[in-house]
């Protein structure tokens, strides 16, 4: 008998495997059976009937059949059999009733499966309706004619859709125009004649900035511009664009009076012996000496004739004393107040707080910074960068009748394997897999190199007690977890040295120095002729950007765009179209978190509508002629656009002899003994 109730439950799970409920229904059968009176060969043992019959075996061997109908019920059979077997076996039947019919259960999970895929289906409806309103499109499929569009927005009680409204093309042309500035310069021997410069913000207040200005020492030019990309604030960009230069005039003026020796960094602060020249001491904090920051000596053992070993140098100290400046000063000021208190804790002033609070702020937020300084005795180019902002030049070939890219620098982040092996060795060998995590520092910082981001440099315990003295109110300020032996981040700058004369073309010709050249009309001018053509104007450029630039154009791109300009294209462009003015390039090779994906590259189509070529550069890296994309970017607000956009600085210099023009005077200022500060002013701030 027990074989044949085996044999029945198998049937069930040959009939119903597709059920999981079946599966367990026959397990807990099966228990049933083998505990239902162990010790007696005469209980009936019920088993479960199969699809189309049913039957029960009883203890005296003769067997009861049920109805052959499809439609009879499990209920059926159980009471035939119970009703031609013996009192024992019935009253057996009693105390166990059997397991629930197969019927009843597959009539259950037909209903609960009809009920989920309904309500399944609502609920998608509901959705799919919610996110595409028929009155707005989504960002990813606007149209021309698009008048608003829906985001899904972060808020407190989770992911909410909000419709933004597409400003007006006349304020989408004031966003982009409002800090576009144009500067002529018309110095003997320089062969810098136009500037162009533009910043367009993404965060409520623009964490960008940049610097400008000619040293002349000599009767010689030297041009250093600089942009500096800050995050976590505005402070430490807009401090360091007020004051970077200072410490490389500095520096500068070491190098060119000969016996160059730079300042210890971890020594007093070099504004001290500027006091002593006689020269006004600019507002920025002096530190005094610190073992926390590790000394480096800058002297040089190169021929003082030999600028191109001395000048990258001078430059890496300079970076670090203005970087000195930044961390030591909050540090200095709390051991000051905490050696003058006799309380415990440490009680502080409004005045005091406020005052520590202004020093602190600085040292916790951070900047990339790249700078380029231009010889123009020598006809040498230096970059100087810490972060991931980029310079690239562009360089027109006479032979080819195309354009040269060369890429500058190399963006230093946690994806660049030289900054990784770097780290590594900085720190000990059980940090080696935590100092650079998914592509960032200790998996928070995304660049290895900035001014500021002391809570990636300061000693350890001190940012807590400077956070709890002075109360700053971002709440990013506590340190990784994983700090152990800072600092993380490093100041000091990667310099590369680029000579502008070893070029297809004279250096008189190239960099404007001599020579007899007929320029053609100006970049700005409408006509129609190309500019590269000419053996002057048009010859070379540099742009300097901030990695929201990088984010959406490649190098190529951008020298592209700048040559597509000069060499007077106009309208809308194909992407296409506008590279086939490059030579081959081994840019594209370079490994950078801001290389855009290759897929938004297809199908892109750029214009030439903007006279100022930093404007140029950031309407196309908005959309270009993708109209509707350029409005609905810049038509999000802040904070919710930075999910979609970075702010955005670009600087272009452009080199060669320049089309003769009148710029609205210079202002000269005497920074140092035998060195002048030239302000370059803005010969048209529209053109």
């Amino acid at each position: 008998m027990r074989p044949d109730a085996v044999r029945g439950a198998g049937t069930l799970v040959r009939s119903w495997k597709v059920s999981h409920r079946a599966r367990l229904y026959t397990k807990a059968h099966r228990s049933f059976s083998s505990t239902s009176k162990p010790h007696q060969s005469g209980p009936s043992i019920q088993a479960a009937p199969t699809s189309g019959s049913s039957s029960g075996v009883s203890s005296n061997g003769s067997s009861s059949t049920a109805s052959t109908s499809k439609s009879s019920s499990a209920a059926t059979a159980t009471s035939s059999s119970s009703s031609s077997s013996s009192p024992a076996s019935g009253s057996a039947a009693a105390k166990s009733k059997g397991p629930p019919s197969v019927a009843r259960r597959r009539n259950t999970d037909l209903a609960l499966i009809i009920s989920g895929g309904l309500g399944l289906s609502a609920l998608l409806f509901y959705n799919i309706r919610t996110k595409e309103p028929s009155t707005s499109a989504s960002l990813s499929t606007l149209s021309p004619s698009s008048k608003s569009f829906t985001l899904p927005i972060q808020t407190s009680s989770g992911l909410q859709l909000r419709t933004i409204q597409m400003l007006a093309p006349a304020k989408i042309n004031e966003l982009l125009t409002a800090n576009e500035r144009t500067y002529s310069v018309t110095r003997p021997g320089n062969p810098l004649y136009r500037y162009d410069i533009n910043s367009v913000a993404s965060n409520p207040t623009c964490e960008d900035a940049q610097a400008f200005t000619i040293f002349e020492h000599e009767g010689t030019d030297y041009i250093l511009a600089s942009v500096f990309d800050g995050h976590s604030g505005f402070w430490t960009s807009r401090l360091m664009a007020e004051n970077l230069e200072k410490y490389i005039a500095r520096e500068l003026f070491e190098v060119l009076r000969g016996g160059y020796k730079s300042l210890n960094v971890s020594g007093n602060s070099w504004w001290d012996w500027l006091w002593q020249m006689g020269t006004k001491k600019p507002e920025m904090p002096s530190s005094i000496i610190s073992e926390q920051i590790p000394s480096q000596q800058g002297s040089s053992s190169a021929p003082q004739n030999d600028r191109t070993t001395i000048l990258p140098q001078a430059l890496r100290t300079a970076f670090n004393l203005a970087d000195r400046d930044l961390i030591q000063p909050p540090m200095a000021y709390l051991k000051s107040l905490e050696a003058g208190s006799k309380s415990s804790p440490l009680q502080l002033t409004d005045e005091q707080r406020r005052h520590g609070l202004s020093l602190l702020q600085p040292a916790l937020s951070g900047s990339c910074a790249i700078s380029v300084l231009l010889d123009t005795s020598s006809s040498n180019l230096y970059v100087a960068l810490a972060g991931d902002s980029r310079a690239v030049m562009g360089t027109f070939d006479p032979e080819t009748k195309k354009w040269k890219v060369d890429v500058l620098s190399e963006d230093q982040t946690g994806r660049n394997l030289k900054e990784v092996e770097r780290m590594r060795k900085e720190h000990p060998k059980n940090e080696e897999e935590t100092v650079i995590m998914r592509g960032r520092v200790l998996g928070g910082l995304e660049p290895t190199r900035s001014f500021g981001d002391g809570k990636y440099k300061f000693p350890l315990n001190m940012q807590e007690k400077l956070i709890a003295a002075f109360k700053p109110s971002t709440s990013r300020t506590a340190p990784p977890s994983l700090y152990k032996t800072p600092p993380y981040v490093t100041a000091d700058p990667v310099v590369s040295v680029t000579s502008l004369a070893n070029s297809s073309s004279s250096p008189a010709d190239s960099l404007g120095q001599s020579g007899n050249v007929t320029p053609l009309a100006p970049a700005v001018d409408t006509s129609s002729t190309p500019a590269s053509t000419s053996t002057g104007v048009g010859k070379r450029f540099i742009v300097l950007a901030t990695d929201g630039l990088y984010d959406c154009l490649s190098s190529e791109e951008v020298v592209a765009l700048v040559a597509g300009h000069l060499d007077g294209l106009k309208g809308d462009k194909s992407r296409t179209e506008v590279l086939g003015r490059l030579q081959e390039s081994q840019a594209a090779s370079l490994v950078s978190p801001h290389k855009p994906r290759e897929d938004k590259e297809k199908g892109k189509r750029f214009t030439f509508e903007d006279q100022n070529l930093g404007t140029h550069l950031v309407r196309n890296a908005l959309g270009g002629a993708q109209r509707e994309h350029v409005s609905a970017l810049l038509s999000i607000p802040p904070p919710y656009s930075r999910r979609y956009r970075d702010d955005i600085t670009v600087n272009v210099l452009l080199l060669g002899d320049g089309p003769t023009q009148t710029g609205e005077g210079t202002t000269d200022e005497k920074l140092l003994p035998g060195v002048t500060r030239v302000y370059t002013q803005p010969a048209r701030s529209k053109l």
